[in-house]
């Protein structure tokens, strides 16, 4: 039997190309012992896995035929610490987090060997970099540090300074500390009340008394970056949650206010604020596509590619790559919604190779290429996309792995399989009885495939049977539980499509067109 993949392989697995080279440098100036030739060995080996073909035991086989023979759980932990140590090392020119640790590092060092003046100094070039980054936290443990230079020289300068210029600052970096953490409670909030359960209704009053905090009336009120944003995400995401009161406008402005302040400051921009960018303008897309802004969605999809495609190859990091992937991900949503299935495919296929691999969100990027390649009626490629999520093994978006079996149903219809569809519609809810997710919804779809649509079957018994589930589906989506399933493919529209004999795209793209001129 398999085995789980195990830290140090997710460890090895996530580092780019980049970093893996770094590591091997780092590790080749570092290696001064037979323990370090081993590790390298081991960090050798994990590299040649591929997917899911790990598993502990091919693993020491591979070892072996290395020539590894040292214990492989010491090796383990050596290799661990050796690629944190590089990672450190390889993203402390970007990370100010890092370069201020490590700052803070070096000025405790030269304090408890009394060199004070470097000391100071460094505190110094370490308290600029902090104030530019809004790291409180460091510059009230740089003030400490400064007290302890100040007692220990006996310096009347310095310790005038800490008595009376420096405890000014103190009560004000607290001041912004107690700030962050009450936003940082609320947007706490807003996440345990989206997480805790599917009614909406009974969590709508828990999002409106957050909603009513003094500290939720204006920007203003925010007194740094960290409780700027958080102030801005706690908005967009309560305007999902509250979906009856949704103002697409309102959130639209609030959106918006937030790319002007990201972008107001090029410098942090590129610097810092590159991942809350990213954020903010897919963040944006969603809105728009609700709003049916669906032109403005490829705007934004263009900018948000030319500002990752801008920035220095080491900040092109994968978890910058995840956002571009999401963002290009709720751009083909837009368009599939649209009905311009084309641009949606164009759009997914730049973003396969961000796919590949470890990335379980490759379950998303098929999920839209067959919606896609369905509209355009390229039914043996859609149905090559649905084996994809089908087959994925691993435990996530279980939703999209159960509307999948709803999709085979429809993709085999179209195919003309209809001597499959009762054997595919038992195997479907078999499985959803299995996962507990067996709807009314998914009721209703599998005993049609698996009942009402007969081999051989006259045209007009057809259509007496689409538009009976299509009034039986059109009553079940009145109720807000089950509308959500439209978000994953419009039924009734292709119910239309076959009742009417007529293209599925074009009644989308019909709809699409008039409730954008209500």
């Amino acid at each position: 039997m398999k085995s789980h993949p195990d830290d140090l392989y997710t460890l090895v697995k996530s580092m780019d190309s980049r970093e893996k080279i770094f590591f091997k440098a780092y590790s080749i100036r570092r290696r001064d012992n037979k323990g370090s030739h081993s590790y390298i060995k081991l960090f050798d080996v994990i590299n040649t896995f591929k997917g899911k073909e790990y598993d502990t035991q091919l693993l020491k086989s591979r070892l072996k035929k290395a020539g590894f023979s040292n214990s492989l759980k010491k090796a383990k932990e050596h290799l661990t610490k050796a690629i944190l140590k590089s990672l450190t090392e390889y993203h402390s020119d970007t990370s100010e987090s890092i370069q201020m640790r490590a700052l803070l590092d070096q000025a405790e060092i030269l304090i408890s060997k009394k060199i004070y003046k470097v000391a100071k100094k460094i505190l110094l070039k370490t308290e600029k970099l902090a104030r530019a980054y809004e790291k409180h936290g460091a510059l009230i443990e740089i003030c400490s540090l400064r007290s302890t230079i100040a007692r220990e020289t006996a310096s009347q300068v310095e310790l005038e300074y800490v008595t009376k210029e420096q405890i000014k600052y103190e009560r004000r970096y607290s001041d912004y500390i107690r700030n962050i953490v009450e936003y940082k409670h609320l947007a706490d909030k807003v996440h345990y009340l989206l997480n805790e359960s599917d009614n909406k209704v009974q969590n709508s009053s828990g999002v409106r008394e957050i909603l009513n905090s003094p500290l939720l009336t204006s920007p203003k009120a925010a007194l740094t970056h960290h409780a700027i944003r958080d102030y801005y995400n706690i908005h967009f995401q309560t305007s999902f949650f509250l979906q009856k009161g949704f103002d697409s406008k309102l959130a639209g402005r609030r959106q918006g206010d937030w790319i002007k302040y990201l972008e107001s400051d090029k410098l942090k921009l590129f610097n810092r604020l590159s991942n809350e960018y990213l954020t903010a303008l897919s963040n944006m897309m969603v809105i728009q596509s609700i709003s049916r802004e669906y032109q403005e969605c490829e705007v934004l999809l263009n900018k948000a590619d030319a500002f990752f495609n801008s920035l220095p190859s080491k900040r092109r990091t994968k978890v910058l790559e995840l956002k571009i992937f999401v963002l290009t991900i709720n751009y083909m949503v837009s368009q599939i919604k649209s009905g311009n299935p084309k641009k949606s495919i164009e759009a997914g296929e730049k973003i396969i190779a961000i796919a590949t691999g470890e990335n379980p969100n490759r379950i998303v990027l098929w999920d839209n290429l067959f919606s896609a390649y369905f509209l355009l009626e390229d039914y043996h490629e859609a149905l090559k996309h649905l084996n994809e999520i089908i087959n994925f093994k691993q435990k996530y978006r279980p939703d999209v792995q159960a509307m999948s079996r709803i999709y085979l149903l429809l993709t085999h219809y179209e195919l003309g399989h209809l001597e499959l569809l009762p054997y595919l519609a038992k195997q479907a809810r078999h499985f959803f009885i299995k996962h507990e997710c067996f709807s009314e919804f998914k009721k209703a779809m599998i005993q049609f495939f698996e009942k009402e649509i007969h081999i051989p079957e006259k045209k007009q018994e057809r259509i007496i049977a689409f538009n009976k589930l299509k009034q039986r589906l059109e009553t079940l989506f009145e109720n807000p539980k089950y509308s959500a399933y439209l978000e994953y493919f419009n039924f009734i529209s292709w119910l239309e499509s076959k009742i009417e004999n007529r293209p599925f795209v074009e009644i989308l793209r019909e709809k699409t067109l008039q409730k954008r001129n209500r």
